[in-house]
């Protein structure tokens, strides 16, 4: 009878990502004849990163949206469904400037999700700091359902 002893390491998911992308880079390594080069190829998305948070009775969602100046954020609510729009723009296109790698990402991005029932929506509020809109809407107090005994009778 055989024993098998296996090592155990810890996972790191931070490096298993890295391997990932040099595997999605290798199809840009120069020689394959497209052209393109692994430090100009970029295929990532705009996503917006958002955090939801409830503090002194209010629901509050905080949205890092670096490289926007506040006029140039959406913020909407729509049948309980608070969106975030922008764009993030180039500030100037260089002419005879190698570009060796990009990893920002230009163009249109957006965020909705579905917020609870109980919010008012009236006062929703939205302030930007730092790279960062935080949306805060306060919750509303639900009536407490009164209690009503029935009699039951005897027949």
């Amino acid at each position: 009878m055989s024993t098998i002893v296996r090592n155990i390491s810890p996972f790191d998911m931070l490096a298993e990502l890295r391997q990932m992308a040099e595997l999605m880079d290798r199809p840009f390594l120069p020689g394959n004849g497209n052209g393109n080069s692994p430090m100009t190829a970029s295929n990532a998305s705009l996503s917006v990163p958002i955090e939801v948070l409830e503090k002194d009775g209010k629901v509050m969602i905080k949205a890092a949206v670096p490289g926007i100046s506040p006029d140039e954020l959406e913020v909407s609510v729509e049948n309980d469904v608070l969106t975030i729009r922008g764009e993030l723009k180039r500030e100037h296109e260089e002419k005879d400037v190698k570009v060796y790698r990009r990893e920002y990402t230009y163009g249109s991005f957006s965020r909705s999700i579905r917020l609870p029932e109980d919010l008012d929506l009236e006062k929703v509020d939205a302030e930007f700091k730092n790279g960062f809109v935080t949306i805060s809407i306060p919750r509303v107090e639900l009536p407490v359902p009164e209690v009503k005994k029935i009699a039951v009778r005897a027949s």
